[in-house]
């Protein structure tokens, strides 16, 4: 079942914290519909399944003082420990079209 998901809701969280996953963008949350509460804990590598968010709900969030940035590709290799947000056409531009592959 497809979740309802505004057009506001655009903004995914990367995280480069855990430095196992250094070749893989890890996303945070799992994806919530509207008239839920906003996922701001887990992470996942699939991006179908992060949590999207509003600009304003990363402003919100990050008053706990999380220092979340707009995605950078240099910092982000860094492993800083940063977090950083980034819509998916942002991030495609950046990083690429996403890829899935199968082994049999």
């Amino acid at each position: 079942m497809k979740k309802k998901i505004s057009n506001e809701r655009k903004y995914v969280l990367i995280s480069n914290r855990t430095k196992g996953d250094k070749d893989k963008l890890l996303f945070w949350g799992l994806l919530t519909c509207d008239d839920e509460k906003r996922s701001f804990s887990g992470y996942t590598h699939n991006f179908t399944e992060c949590e999207r968010y509003t600009l304003d709900e990363i402003k919100e969030f990050n008053m706990l003082k999380q220092f979340i940035e707009p995605f950078d590709k240099e910092k982000w290799i860094i492993f800083g420990g940063g977090i950083f947000y980034c819509t998916e056409s942002n991030l495609i531009e950046i990083m690429g079209t996403p890829k899935t592959v199968f082994i049999y």
